[in-house]
């Protein structure tokens, strides 16, 4: 499992966002699983983020509806 925090600051230019994109596709590829959260979401809504974590593992914590 791969667990990733986008932000603007590192997804601000062309390549950053091209670099990210291709990253993502090859680790799907190989059958990783890919979670990615937005640093806003990890900052100010940690319980979802845990709640999403826990689902992805094969936990029974219901996860809420991202709003």
């Amino acid at each position: 499992m791969v667990i990733e925090c986008e932000s603007y600051e590192w997804h601000g230019n062309r390549k950053g966002f091209l670099k990210d994109i291709r990253r993502y596709t090859l680790l799907t590829a190989e059958g990783w699983t890919v979670l990615r959260f937005t640093w806003d979401d990890v900052m100010f809504r940690p319980a979802w983020v845990r709640e999403v974590l826990v689902r992805a593992i094969g936990g029974d914590t219901q996860v809420l509806v991202a709003a």
